[in-house]
């Protein structure tokens, strides 16, 4: 019995001390590229809570997201700008300088108030955010142009990146050894990272009328897909590969295009995996009906987070 984390607020007996600070709130590593927390969260919290579970007689899993950086020759800097008449939020703006152009990312700060716990909006244009989504003003992908600059801002880990990652491994592996628990490695986005680049609706827009550039932009988002779980196999320790699925699903792509341009990429992955002796965990929180018999076909060994109110 496995209860996923997401800001849960532990009751007072369940919380402990990080840095004279008390935890109130629960996450998981696998938020760490994705989100920004409104609380501190490392590694020694992920121990932590797994403990809290298992003193409940409860399973838990380690959760880990390799990291990916960019060549030294690629610069950003960013800025604000006010509301106008035309525009009432503020713009967080990120323009970075590649070899292949200038690319430039808007994203409005929309300032709500979050329930304790959930995640924040950052004071900065983060490449992968799930804000960004539907608070782009300017996509990071906008038009086929992009593409190349796109390249060079999905590269592999630095060297520090990449130390950083094997000794929090030794950590996360020796913790689960001694714990009897598994430890999970979310390193592939898939389709939910087209659709944090380019929004909703240029990437279903492209898939149906500029496939050409569609299968440019899938085939950046593959390789860089290819590489994390390979780096992260490399290293070691975990127990199941995972792939970001919620945005793949029929809210937004018909079965034929999910076949046309998702499921030979996601064979590959899988096979992968299995080549290396661990399990493949796919997720899809809604038309996973209408999509089992790709995900069969694939090879999947698990599906996460089905949601039978939203089926």
């Amino acid at each position: 019995m496995y209860c996923s984390c997401f800001g849960f607020t532990a009751p007072p007996h369940l919380r402990w001390q990080c840095n004279g600070r008390e935890v109130p709130h629960w996450y998981s590593m696998r938020l760490e590229h994705i989100h920004t927390l409104p609380e501190p969260w490392g590694i020694r919290d992920d121990i932590q809570r797994a403990l809290r579970w298992l003193s409940l007689r409860l399973d838990d899993m380690l959760d880990v997201s390799p990291p990916w950086g960019m060549p030294p020759e690629v610069t950003f800097h960013d800025w604000q700008e006010a509301p106008t008449a035309a525009e009432q939020h503020w713009l967080l703006c990120r323009e970075y300088q590649t070899p292949a152009g200038t690319l430039r990312h808007i994203v409005q700060r929309t300032d709500e108030k979050m329930e304790p716990g959930w995640e924040a909006q950052p004071d900065k244009v983060m490449l992968i955010e799930d804000f960004n989504i539907p608070r782009d003003v300017k996509h990071a992908v906008a038009c086929p142009e992009d593409l190349p600059k796109l390249r060079y801002l999905l590269q592999d880990p630095s060297a520090s990146q990449l130390a950083a990652y094997r000794e929090r491994m030794v950590q996360v592996r020796r913790f689960a050894d001694e714990h009897g628990i598994m430890v999970q490695g979310w390193s592939e986005f898939g389709m939910d990272l087209i659709v944090s680049l380019c929004g909703v609706e240029y990437a279903v827009m492209a898939a149906m009328t500029e496939p050409e550039v569609f299968q440019e932009l899938l085939e950046i988002v593959t390789a860089f897909d290819k590489r994390r779980p390979e780096m992260m196999l490399d290293v070691g320790g975990v127990d199941v590969v995972v792939r970001r699925g919620w945005y793949s699903s029929t809210d937004f792509w018909s079965p034929a295009l999910f076949q046309q341009f998702l499921l030979p990429g996601l064979k590959q992955a899988v096979e992968v995996a299995h080549q290396a002796g661990v399990r493949f965990v796919y997720t899809m929180t809604t038309g996973a009906l209408s999509m089992a018999s790709q995900l069969l076909a694939a090879g999947i060994d698990l599906l996460y987070y089905v949601d039978p109110m939203q089926e």
